[in-house]
């Protein structure tokens, strides 16, 4: 097991130790309350634990193999924000395609709790 995987691992088992009360918010709601953990926890539930978890974990590690940590150090060719700032736009632009229901043939969805899960882990490292 890599690194990047026992970060991952280490943040859904957090989640699954969340009690969460899931009131049937729409992303959007979930979102305002700024608490990426527990958003996460809602949808993760939502979708089904077991499933989401083992497809989600997937998920992160065969994009950290594609892509390297770009996400926790980006070239910063065009930006400078930081990683947890450029982090939150790619939430931001996700939550706009949902809103919008512009999946493009992705699982936005998925790929909206994927960077929750990248900004829980580099806000525990701050």
């Amino acid at each position: 097991m890599t690194d990047f995987q026992a970060r991952v691992r280490a943040v859904l088992d957090a989640v699954v130790s969340r009690s969460v009360i899931d009131h049937g918010e729409d992303i959007r709601t979930l979102a305002a309350s700024r608490d990426p953990l527990n958003m996460l926890a809602v949808l993760i539930r939502r979708r089904g634990w077991s499933r989401t978890r083992l497809l989600l974990e997937d998920t992160l590690v065969a994009k950290n193999r594609a892509y390297g940590d770009s996400a926790r150090r980006p070239v910063r060719v065009f930006s400078s924000a930081s990683p947890v700032e450029q982090i939150r736009v790619r939430l931001d632009d996700k939550l706009s395609r949902i809103e919008r229901g512009d999946d493009a043939g992705e699982d936005t969805v998925l790929d909206l709790m994927g960077y929750l899960v990248l900004l829980i882990m580099m806000e525990v490292e701050e």
